[in-house]
């Protein structure tokens, strides 16, 4: 049996039996069936509609139901059979007012949609607290969908055995680093920047007070204190020091790489040597700067932050981990450091 995973924005449909899984949280998702044939598909939307400029597409209910129905008739299902089944729309993580906002948009949008197309709706399990986990069986329209509580630093544990931080983001997010990391003490875990986030001339202007900023050398051994710049454009992996769970650089000096290559480079690295003990902390950025990787690395158990939506300066990103259902806390770039408990200082006077 094929088995697809589906991200926000995306939608399948299948002839033939297929299990496909989603993980949402605020956003939602609308399973499609024909009985007769035998014909299922599921899509996940994070917004009822596009805003003005944007062209729509699946990640927008508007799109998302409208393709799932009409992919489903090209396979040769009747869009006169067609049955649905709701699910998501929860208040997520972060700011529950706002998520619980949007979740109420997109189920009544997704009902009004199906209404206009005449599908009846079997089953709708929408809304409540945190993130949902649903596997869709397309040849008998079975779903598993999954309650799950809302993530929290596992009562601090996990964030105070971090051994080391990773943060990925994009050129917008300087402001938003400074402002995590200036609020780390000496004693945090070290701290490793991707190249995606341009750091000489943060590093020019760094403060006298908590963390020492450098730029990371190839082979370094990471050291407690420390944040390590990854030269621009390069894409950066962790590795494995020794025994006693520390952590080294290595610099992969390639041909100039986009944004998703560099922090999917550095996020992935932490997934093979080890996410029980390490942590990714998730600043603004555009959809494609490595939302997939930090989605798996959650998904693996490793402990993640991701920066509110509303104060980054691009909230694609922050936006799309907060509707997958991922991201151990969601904060203000300025209370980041927050989530890792003791690890908080107060700025010198």
């Amino acid at each position: 049996m094929k088995r697809i995973y589906l991200y926000p924005g995306q939608l399948s449909a299948s002839a033939d039996p297929a299990e496909i899984t989603t993980l949402l949280g605020s956003c939602v998702a609308v399973a499609l069936y024909d009985p007769k044939t035998q014909m299922g598909g599921l899509n996940h939307y994070l917004l009822p509609e596009a805003p003005p400029g944007e062209e729509t597409n699946p990640r927008y209910g508007s799109a998302a139901i409208t393709l799932l129905r009409d992919s489903l008739r090209q396979l040769g299902a009747s869009t006169q059979r067609l049955q649905a089944k709701l699910y998501g729309g929860s208040r997520s993580l972060g700011d529950a007012s706002r998520t619980q906002r949007v979740g109420e948009m997109n189920c009544r949008f997704a009902r009004e949609e199906l209404a206009r197309f005449r599908i009846p709706i079997l089953l709708e399990d929408v809304g409540g607290d945190g993130g949902m986990k649903i596997v869709l069986q397309t040849h008998t329209f079975a779903v598993d969908a999954r309650r799950m509580r809302e993530q929290t630093p596992r009562d601090l544990s996990l964030a105070r055995s971090t051994r080391v931080i990773v943060v990925a983001g994009n050129t917008g997010s300087q402001l938003s680093l400074v402002a995590f990391l200036e609020k780390l003490g000496r004693d945090a875990p070290p701290v490793v920047v991707s190249g995606a986030i341009p750091g000489t001339r943060l590093l020019k202007g760094r403060p006298e007070w908590g963390m020492s900023w450098r730029l990371a050398e190839n082979h370094e051994v990471l050291e407690n204190g420390k944040v390590y710049f990854s030269p621009e454009g390069s894409a950066t992996e962790l590795m494995s020091a020794g025994s006693d769970g520390s952590f080294q650089v290595a610099i992969l000096h390639q041909r100039k790489l986009e944004n998703r290559e560099l922090n999917g480079c550095l996020i992935q690295s932490l997934s093979r040597v080890n996410s029980g003990n390490s942590a990714v902390v998730l600043l603004g950025g555009k959809l494609d700067s490595g939302a997939e990787a930090f989605v798996e690395f959650s998904k693996q158990g490793g402990f993640t932050v991701v920066e509110s939506p509303e104060t980054a300066a691009f909230s694609e990103l922050p936006l799309y981990a907060v509707n997958a259902g991922t991201g151990s806390k969601v904060l203000p770039a300025g209370r980041i450091a927050e989530a890792f408990g003791v690890l908080i200082r107060r700025k010198a006077a």
